[in-house]
């Protein structure tokens, strides 16, 4: 039976399963039939922003792992994804908008609460003065299996390389709470450092300089990873109508929580002025705002309904100056507060 996450249980948006279905079909699985059985809805694969049960994606990656024999299939994912990272969101395009690896690593893990609520990610100072430590902290009740963590590890040290442009540099170490499988051939090439199981928490560590790192503003422009990244959301929607309004929507909901959602910001991305955006978007009978506004408020609508997220952060996460602000927005768009508004869809589920 197909259902999205039950109020209350972590989740985790579906762009988590972008790769997926493309590495499951080759090595003869049917990503269907996976998703099925885990109980995941199949339009997960094509809606990135839809909300799936954390613990059924772990379900899922486990099912495929055995049943393809690939015991290592959650770094085999992570080593699939493309440079522009669409399995995480906007976090790829944060590295061009801040100037060093702290920054990067400090609005990531204001993003990451959006993109799950399963764990966090803190920055910790490690044993050796001269290192520091990115931590996976989960609750004891929800920790993730090891194809599920697996792919998160391998997906975040992936990143670390490309958004610094340091492709050849690696961390001290990697600790993982899992058991030590009979093969690491594939973390040793992916990570290419020491490696710890068994461990307290899962965590990378890696030199304390890197934090000072310049981020990989240079290497790419951010047309072209924003154009990487809406052409996948757009190749995946059920429905696209080829209008300027549908693809603001778009790069809206893709870049939404990285403090960057504006006219200014979405025209650079575009490669044109904020001003041929307006008009282009006038000759549709409508304005930035007013998609912006639509847009934040089917974003809202969903987190309230859909999980218990605090409606502080998810304030936040809309990138409202205040709590207050958010309310007063909330009641525009429907009569009521965003606090009665998830007591009714509680009432009505």
């Amino acid at each position: 039976m197909n259902i999205g996450p039950i109020r209350g249980e972590p989740y985790i948006r579906a762009a988590v399963l972008f790769g997926f279905a493309n590495l499951v079909r080759p090595n003869g699985g049917d990503p269907v039939a996976l998703l099925e059985r885990a109980g995941i809805p199949l339009e997960a694969l094509s809606n990135p922003d839809m909300l799936i049960s954390w613990r059924r994606h772990g379900v899922l990656m486990e099912l495929a792992a055995t049943e393809l024999g690939m015991p290592a299939l959650g770094l085999e994912l992570a080593r699939s994804i493309p440079p522009h990272f669409p399995n995480v969101g906007p976090i790829i395009f944060i590295a061009q908008i801040v100037d060093t690896g702290v920054e990067w690593i400090e609005h990531s893990m204001r993003y990451w609460r959006y993109h799950t609520d399963a764990y966090t990610l803190q920055l910790v100072d490690d044993a050796n003065p001269d290192n520091v430590c990115f931590r996976f902290w989960q609750s004891p009740l929800v920790v993730a299996p090891r194809q599920q963590m697996e792919l998160m590890l391998g997906n975040i040290c992936n990143m670390a390389r490309v958004i610094t442009d340091l492709r050849h540099e690696n961390p001290v170490l990697v600790r993982f709470q899992h058991p030590r499988p009979p093969d690491t051939g594939v973390h040793e090439e992916l990570f290419r450092c020491d490696l710890q199981f068994d461990t307290e928490y899962n965590d990378i560590v890696f030199e304390r300089r890197f934090l000072a790192n310049q981020t990989s503003k240079r290497l790419k422009s951010l047309k072209a990873l924003i154009d990487h990244f809406i052409r996948y959301r757009i190749k995946h929607m059920p429905l696209y109508d080829q209008t300027m309004r549908a693809t603001v929507e778009v790069a809206i909901q893709s870049i939404m929580g990285t403090g960057s959602c504006s006219k200014e910001f979405i025209a650079a991305s575009m490669g044109i002025s904020p001003k041929k955006l307006q008009r282009l978007l006038a000759a549709e009978g409508t304005s930035f705002a007013e998609v912006l506004d639509g847009t934040r408020q089917l974003m809202a609508r969903q987190m309230l309904s859909q999980t218990g997220v605090p409606i502080s952060q998810i304030a936040g996460l809309l990138e409202y100056s205040s709590t207050t602000a958010f309310t007063l927005a909330f009641r525009r768009w429907t009569g009521t507060t965003p606090s009665a508004f998830r007591k009714q869809s509680e009432v009505e589920e």
